[in-house]
């Protein structure tokens, strides 16, 4: 097991941002929308929009966890979108490791 820090920043309101480009297997992650964020930020696949996805307002925190036995969480298949430019999450991450 080991801990695994981030920032996701999206540089263009409306272009999904994908977490990490290489395939890293979590238990666990908590993703922080940061209070200096102006918009909504969402949260998916790549194919993740204002229109498609879980909504977090700035300030909100979210856990994403699995069950023993479980599939892990793959941080190369989450992504992050903006309703402004700038904006960002940031997370922490349990790995399978």
């Amino acid at each position: 097991m080991a801990i695994k820090e981030g920032t996701v920043t999206v540089s263009s309101a409306g272009t999904a941002v994908q977490f990490e480009a290489t395939g890293i297997s979590v238990r666990s992650i908590y993703i922080l929308a940061p209070d200096t964020n102006t918009g909504l930020i969402y949260l998916g696949s790549s194919t993740v929009s204002s229109s498609l996805g879980p909504r977090m307002a700035p300030g909100k925190e979210l856990t994403l966890s699995v069950a023993p036995g479980e599939l892990p969480i793959n941080l190369s298949q989450l992504y992050v979108d903006a309703a402004s430019s700038s904006d960002k999450i940031e997370y922490l991450a349990i790995t399978m490791d």
